[in-house]
């Protein structure tokens, strides 16, 4: 199959969230990201998502059409380590966010990735060398201004079926979230896996 690339496409999404969530140092109210869809002259069209981005979002997907997609046109698309080293010099901008131009850079490798699988009629987690049919899978919670409680949280997340959970701390004392932490545990039991993410709210001592 002819993967040579014919053009690149962008679609950014933003979507309001139900709630303000809050960590140690942030806060969100919306969940963004960028698809990408790159095309080819055998008809194949790849699509994937990247990034977690929100006010850099429409600079991300200039930095894709302005500065990556008219080097690529025209190159094979299967020539995934070539094409990245193509697409590198938006990452050197020294005036510019670092990570816009990585997260830009990261779309298109993505997405490459999937038309390669899609060339192979394999799925990426095979082509990658992995062999399970499923994996288990944590969510994010613990978060401050939620309307649950940990309690209510937790049940509801291994009844979900979910195998564990990423805790927001850092807001609080250390000794405060450690009750909550132990809260988070007893409602979890020892088979639900509980990591914790302070998002630079503690001192290394602490």
């Amino acid at each position: 199959m002819d993967l040579t690339i014919t053009a690149v496409e962008t679609e950014q999404i933003r979507v309001p969230l139900v709630r303000t969530y809050r960590g140690s140092h942030y806060k969100m109210t919306h969940r963004s990201t960028i698809i990408t869809r790159i095309y080819t002259a055998g008809g194949l069209v790849a699509e994937a998502y990247a990034g977690d981005e929100d006010a850099g979002l429409a600079e991300i997907d200039s930095i894709i059409h302005d500065e990556i997609a008219p080097k690529i046109l025209g190159e094979d698309g299967s020539a995934i380590e070539r094409l990245w080293e193509i697409a590198r010099p938006a990452t050197w901008d020294i005036l510019r966010d670092r990570r816009l131009g990585l997260v830009a850079t990261a779309s298109v490798d993505l997405t490459l990735w999937d038309l390669y699988a899609r060339s192979l009629s394999t799925p990426l987690h095979k082509l990658w060398g992995g062999y399970r049919n499923w994996i288990p899978v944590i969510t994010i919670g613990g978060y401050y201004n939620s309307e649950m409680s940990i309690q209510e949280e937790v049940e509801s997340l291994v009844e979900q079926g979910f195998a564990g959970m990423k805790f927001k701390i850092g807001g609080l004392t250390p000794k405060e979230d450690a009750k909550r932490f132990k809260e988070a545990r007893k409602y979890g039991g020892d088979n639900f896996r509980i990591a914790v993410d302070a998002n630079q709210g503690y001192t290394v001592p602490q």
